[in-house]
């Protein structure tokens, strides 16, 4: 599956140093799930200025797979979102409306 914004949530698979939304967005959560451990994984969600958002390790090697690892709640407004770094697994970024 390649990464997916046209729906809401979003939904991330693919990392990159490329801003996949470039305006502001109002972030009502960031979801990191069915990763595979094989030894530490990593997420890193940053704006498009490159200031992260989320920063997150998982536990190593031996740990069951298939966990939500990672539940942010209300992130409020970010000027623009790109995803670095997602060693496995799926994000998805539930987006909101209004002011």
């Amino acid at each position: 599956m390649a990464n997916d914004i046209s729906a809401n949530p979003w939904k991330i698979d693919t990392p990159g140093a490329s801003v996949i939304y470039a305006f502001p967005v109002k972030v009502m959560n960031i979801n990191w799930s069915n990763y595979t451990i094989t030894s530490a994984q990593n997420l890193v969600v940053q704006d498009s200025n490159g200031k992260d958002i989320v920063n997150s390790t998982t536990g190593a090697a031996g740990a069951s797979g298939q966990l939500q690892v990672l539940n942010t709640g209300p992130l409020g407004w970010v000027r623009g979102i790109k995803v670095p770094t997602l060693t496995s697994g799926e994000v998805t970024i539930s987006i909101g409306a209004g002011k």
